[in-house]
């Protein structure tokens, strides 16, 4: 007799496809506030535009004339030493881009004017390591975002149509390899194509271990996520109440999201929600959320912060999340993150199995009610053979209505043709899936059937 195992997804509702690659998805709330420690330091930061972690060390940039990187320690914040001053001398910065600063192999690395410095931070001082000119005809560096020694993506910002929103360049070979994105289509009256860029002005940063990079528009409720090549891996709008942009609101216009931090595991970012007028009106009382997304696009969490911080950093062991404040110029904050396996666990499996088959589901899926014992091994006799069949549910998820995951066996009392059979059971099951693929594999010695 041969055994016939059928699983199947339904996915619906869940997300909601709004073309061919952009999925919809609701937002979650954040329940939970995480809690700073506010520690004094000696020196004043002026400007805290940007912080980052490197080993046991915090680097400030304060966007000054001198002094413009303060280094303390992690262990208690003790202050170090400064280095650089505004100039064109060896050991000075022209222009120094915050949008462009990231760390690369413990290495701070931005775009100052046209060329690309990488810096040493050690115990005693910081160095220039390398540089590398980066001045290329219609290349613009607009929100530039290093990927790795040498690529870096930034705004196709010269391009008469505005048809493509990015462009990759290769620094080592000085030259544009290819412009990449279509903007997207939003109902919104544009006089200019300058305003329609000003419109989807967007947030950057890379993953150089997984080679990805993600966008987090300003003005709109979504984000995309690339690999290394230009290929749209995630293109997501979150559901939202707020105002639609107007190219003519300019300061009423809502800020979703600011400051990308990224880890190899994880996207950190502070979600605003707040038109810029209401910000500074504002900026005393103002707290950001904290938002935690997946690499694959999935938004984990959601987290009230007790400061008003401008801008954040995550430490090296994903402990500590440090924050700087332009209303204290002598304060750095630190929170403690939770427990990252809180987040992992949608990526973890369980085993579970009855006296027919034994698999592996997601961790967080149950029995759903519609599964009449959990013993699982009742039998149904049906059309084409004797069935067991068990529905699946996943209770985390923020949407209620309508994920499922049948797994299903049969055992046929009459010839079974599988190809004919696979395109019955997908003609029921194909008009209320978002996704869907069908692939023959092998459980132990039991065939297969995923639709």
């Amino acid at each position: 007799m041969r055994i016939f195992t059928y699983i199947f997804v339904l996915l619906l509702l869940v997300q909601c496809r709004v073309d061919n690659k952009t999925i919809m998805i609701d937002d979650i709330v954040a329940n939970d506030t995480l809690v700073s420690n506010s520690l004094k330091v000696k020196e004043n930061i002026l400007m805290p535009t940007k912080i980052f972690a490197i080993k046991d060390k915090l680097v400030v940039f304060d966007h000054t004339k001198n002094n413009i990187f303060k280094v303390f320690k992690t262990s208690d914040l003790e202050f170090i030493y400064s280095f650089g001053n505004k100039g064109k001398g060896p050991d000075e910065f022209a222009f120094i881009d915050p949008n462009s600063m990231k760390i690369i192999n413990n290495e701070l690395c931005f775009l100052d004017n046209h060329t690309i410095k990488w810096i040493s931070v050690e115990d005693d001082k910081m160095s220039i390591t390398k540089t590398k000119t980066i001045k290329i005809e219609k290349a613009p560096t607009n929100r530039l975002c290093l990927m790795n020694d040498s690529i870096y993506v930034a705004d196709a910002f010269n391009n008469d149509e505005f048809k493509y929103e990015f462009q990759k360049v290769n620094i080592n070979k000085k030259e544009v390899i290819e412009q990449f994105s279509n903007y997207p289509k939003e109902k919104i009256d544009f006089k200019k194509e300058i305003d329609k860029y000003l419109a989807f002005m967007k947030a950057s940063t890379s993953n150089p271990k997984n080679d990805r990079f993600v966008s987090f528009y300003l003005y709109f409720n979504r984000l995309k996520i690339f690999d290394i090549n230009g290929k749209l891996l995630n293109d997501i709008v979150i559901k939202s109440n707020h105002p639609k942009y107007k190219p003519e609101e300019k300061n009423n216009n809502i800020i979703y999201r600011v400051e990308p931090f990224a880890t190899n595991e994880f996207i950190y970012v502070l979600n605003i929600e707040k038109s810029k007028r209401d910000f500074e009106s504002n900026i005393s009382t103002f707290m950001p959320k904290l938002e935690i997304w997946s690499w694959q696009g999935k938004l984990l969490k959601k987290y009230f912060l007790d400061k008003p911080i401008i801008a954040f950093t995550i430490s090296d062991d994903n402990s500590k999340l440090y924050g700087t404040s332009i209303l204290k110029m002598d304060e750095i904050y630190e929170f403690d993150l939770p427990e990252q396996f809180d987040f992992n666990s949608e990526n973890e499996f369980k085993e579970v199995e009855n006296q027919f088959y034994k698999i592996n589901i997601p961790s967080t899926w149950v029995y759903s009610t519609s599964t009449p014992f959990e013993s699982n091994d009742i039998i149904q006799k049906s059309k084409v053979g004797m069935c067991n069949t068990n529905i699946f549910v996943n209770p985390n998820s923020a949407d209620k209505c309508g994920t499922s995951m049948w797994v299903g066996l049969i055992s046929p009392y009459r010839d079974l043709h599988l190809k004919e059979y696979v395109v019955s059971r997908d003609s029921l099951v194909m008009p209320f899936t978002a996704n869907y693929v069908n692939r023959i594999e092998s459980i132990n010695d039991k065939s297969v059937i995923y639709s």
